[in-house]
């Protein structure tokens, strides 16, 4: 939190406030937003995104913790109003007739999907498998290949070059193009 800027402080709020309502503390095992620190990976997330999408969604949740009271009817910014009123608030924008609050909410949540579903823990319990490795995650999960799906081919590039392949081919056998009066252009 230290080398914070000034823009991810002010969102953080709005970050938090919006992970707490899509991924509650829950009694069914569920792992929560505490429990996969979606805040703290959101803002790690934001540390290493080109600058025009960083400021993208650091723009969308400062409008969500500030511009709050105008979208509900609200004395307060969106974290400190209470997580029942932020949820009814967030189903009815997602389900809203106005296509801007649909593009909130949804935008909300698929950015803060992403970095919550990445989690080990959430991996783990939804009992998802990684088709691919990446060295760089921290949270290594064995990969399992389900016994209907045939593992893929580790050639390189060997989808691009039979796509390149077979459009030379079809340009070879291109036929003339005929116009509804009948001539060849």
């Amino acid at each position: 939190m230290s080398n914070d800027t000034l823009a991810i402080r002010l969102a953080r709020p709005g970050i938090k406030g919006a992970a707490e309502v899509l991924f509650p503390v829950n009694d069914f095992g569920a792992p929560d937003y505490h429990k996969t620190q979606v805040v703290k990976r959101f803002i790690d997330y934001l540390q290493i995104l080109p600058r025009q999408q960083r400021f993208l969604l650091i723009l969308l949740f400062m409008t969500l913790q500030y511009l709050f009271p105008l979208l509900v009817p609200a004395l307060k910014p969106f974290s400190l109003i209470s997580t029942k009123r932020r949820e009814k608030a967030m189903r009815r924008w997602h389900s809203s007739k106005i296509f801007a609050l649909r593009m909130l909410a949804d935008a909300i949540k698929a950015s803060l999907s992403m970095i919550y579903m990445s989690h080990k823990e959430v991996i783990l319990y939804t009992e998802e498998f990684k088709p691919t490795r990446n060295n760089s995650d921290e949270f290594e999960v064995p990969v399992r290949w389900p016994a209907s799906m045939k593992r893929p081919s580790l050639r390189k590039n060997s989808t691009i070059r039979s796509k390149k392949k077979a459009g030379t081919e079809a340009l070879k056998k291109k036929k003339p193009v005929v116009s509804a009066r009948g001539k060849s252009k």
